[in-house]
This record gives C-alpha cells, structure tokens and sequence, in this order.
C-alpha cells in the first residue's frame, strides 16, 4: 500500500512540478508567453498516459471487435451494435465486451462451436465450471509458443469457445472466452491477463 503512495505522490510531483519548471524557466528568461505554451505542452505530454487509460472505452470501434474475433477465426458477416465495453488494471488486464449481432450470425458461430472436434455438452455438470477441473492440469509457463490450449462447450445458458495460451516466464498466460448466447443474439467476449 505505501508502495502505490508513493508512486501516486511521485507522479503528482511530475504533473505539477514540470509544467511549472517549464514556465519558470522561460518566464525567468522574459519569455511568459513561451511559458505558458511551454508548460502546457508539457503538462498534455505528462497527463496523457493517465487520461488514454481512462477514456479507452470511447476509442473502441467495431473494427477492434472484429479484429479480436477474426483472432479466433469467428466471423461477423452482418452488422452489429456494441452494448457494452470495458476494460481495466494496472497490474493485471482485462477487457470484456458484449454485443448485439444479427441471427444469421449467431447460427453460424454456434455450429463453428458445435462442430469443432473438441465440443462437449457441459449442460449436465453445471455445478462445476470449466475452470476447476481444466484449470489444474494447465502450465502458467511455456517456452513453447505453439502451445495452445481451446475447449469448445455448451451450457445451459451459452455456447462458449475457451482459449489458453501460456507464456514464457515473466509474461501472463492469455485466458480469453467467447461466448454466444442461447437465448439472446448477444455475443460476449473476456480476456484476462493475470
């Protein structure tokens, strides 16, 4: 907890401080106006960084979430709408997104799911998620790039195409769910990097 004062307090002082050292000095030399301009670039450059973490979810666009999906080799043929975006952490990430698509879609990713050689019906064992029994036998760490790790699968309330992928040490796994829904045309996506 001290630690995140401190970081916190640090960057306060780099907010405040260079913007002000940039209009001193220039202010010193005769130059205000120069200051002014100096200290302004320089308090967007330090800002910046903080305020592109908290507005992310306006610059996300139906191109990123095709992007994402393409990924995985799920195809939107139609148009959609997204309802709902988010992303957060600063030590670990993640981001999920929900979205509206169109019924001719939806069928043709559920039987991409349905159809894929690994597919189970999970709508009998609800009571334990996918994440306790797989989770076990899976490494956080591989050098292996090639590895890769998908479960495709059916609950009572969703289809669903699991991705796992662990990396070289001091890198995070990547975790990401796709999930279409079974009684709503809604299309969900989440990644967790921990």
């Amino acid at each position: 907890m001290a630690s995140w004062i401190f970081i916190i307090l640090i960057y306060l002082l780099i907010i405040i401080g260079l913007p002000y050292l940039a209009y001193r000095l220039s202010k010193n030399r005769g130059k205000k106006t120069l200051g002014i301009i100096l200290a302004s670039i320089t308090f967007i450059i330090v800002t910046f960084p903080i305020t592109s973490v908290l507005i992310e979810d306006y610059w996300f666009f139906k191109s990123d979430v095709t992007k994402t999906l393409v990924k995985h080799e799920f195809y939107l043929t139609d148009d959609f709408e997204i309802v709902e975006h988010e992303i957060s952490g600063l030590m670990d990430y993640y981001e999920y997104f929900r979205i509206q698509i169109s019924n001719e879609d939806k069928i043709a990713l559920i039987n991409k799911i349905k159809n894929a050689d690994n597919f189970e019906d999970r709508t009998i064992e609800t009571d334990k998620p996918i994440d306790e029994e797989d989770a076990k036998v899976l490494p956080r760490y591989s050098n292996d790039q090639s590895e890769v790790y998908t479960w495709n699968y059916l609950t009572e309330k969703d289809y669903i195409f699991k991705y796992y992928k662990p990396r070289p040490r001091g890198e995070t796994p990547i975790d990401e769910t796709i999930s279409i829904s079974i009684n709503k045309k809604e299309l969900k996506y989440e990644i967790i990097l921990d």
